[in-house]
């Protein structure tokens, strides 16, 4: 192997083909000519298409199915394994340290510092930062900072590798579902439904017939893909979905809750805490 694979860009499976947004009625398409309105005064690259453009895109596409689109080629996606990997050596080489198993059973205030508890070591901190997403409120209310933040299940499955199919990402509204395409040619289809929130981790029984149906009234052509496996995990969720960013009630005692848009925002949201936690401002 090449010791400077990591390196790469590829090395962390970066696809930056784009985030097709598919426009299943009139009214969705103007949203998105309104949306893209702030996107241009913000300066992304944002692209209207039609129905003809999308089917260049993406042939599988159900034309029946939309009637336009947007695009911004700049988007695009990483393995969250690998970004883990690459993000674990870069703090280590910065000095970190990073202590695998030990779950944080709670933190306490103690004098100007805190006492935080690990079923194998406490350790000792001068400030802290909770990041913990949708576990959070399980650290915050012992020390009386009640965050409205709760656990959404969500469940993806994954088919066996395929032809290429799919360049850009898939956003689907009206499916309420994301399809891609991964570099070894599995396609991953995570589409939503309704389920109370918790931190349930288990993937349900009828999983894979609610997203083979969706998946299949999408993209028809899929109808001869095997899936291979399913699997469920629970993401933050707030009021109005927004990330909570910053220092609490208590002092020298940080959050970064992502608010669902955990892996897109975190080398954002890394930089801004940082800068609050060390500077006292971003």
């Amino acid at each position: 192997m090449n010791p400077n694979a990591r390196a790469k860009p590829d090395a962390i499976e970066l696809k930056q083909h784009g985030y097709l947004l598919l426009a299943h009625s009139e009214s969705m398409r103007q949203g998105f000519i309104q949306n893209m309105k702030l996107q241009h005064a913000l300066g992304v690259p944002s692209e209207l298409l039609s129905v003809e453009d999308c089917l260049n895109l993406v042939p599988a596409l159900n034309p029946d199915e939309i009637v336009g689109g947007s695009i911004c080629h700049k988007d695009g996606t990483a393995s969250p394994f690998l970004w883990l990997d690459a993000l674990l050596k870069a703090a280590r080489r910065e000095g970190a340290q990073v202590h695998f198993n030990h779950p944080v059973l709670a933190i306490k205030r103690q004098g100007e510092s805190f006492l935080v508890e690990t079923p194998r070591h406490d350790f000792h901190a001068g400030k802290v930062v909770i990041c913990t997403d949708w576990a959070a409120p399980q650290l915050l209310k012992p020390l009386s900072v009640d965050l409205p933040i709760s656990g959404m299940p969500k469940e993806a499955v994954v088919t066996e590798p395929w032809k290429p199919l799919l360049g850009p990402a898939i956003v689907s509204f009206k499916h309420d579902m994301f399809v891609n395409q991964m570099s070894r040619g599995s396609i991953l289809a995570i589409p939503s439904r309704i389920r109370p929130d918790s931190a349930d981790h288990e993937s349900t029984h009828d999983f894979l017939g609610f997203a083979a149906h969706k998946v299949l009234d999408l993209l028809p052509s899929l109808s001869d893909i095997n899936i291979i496996r399913s699997w469920a995990g629970v993401i933050s969720k707030t009021p109005d979905m927004q990330a909570i960013l910053g220092e609490t009630g208590v002092p020298d005692l940080y959050v970064a809750v992502s608010a669902y848009k955990g892996f897109m925002t975190s080398p954002a949201v890394g930089r801004v805490m940082a800068e609050i936690v060390i500077d006292g401002h971003s």
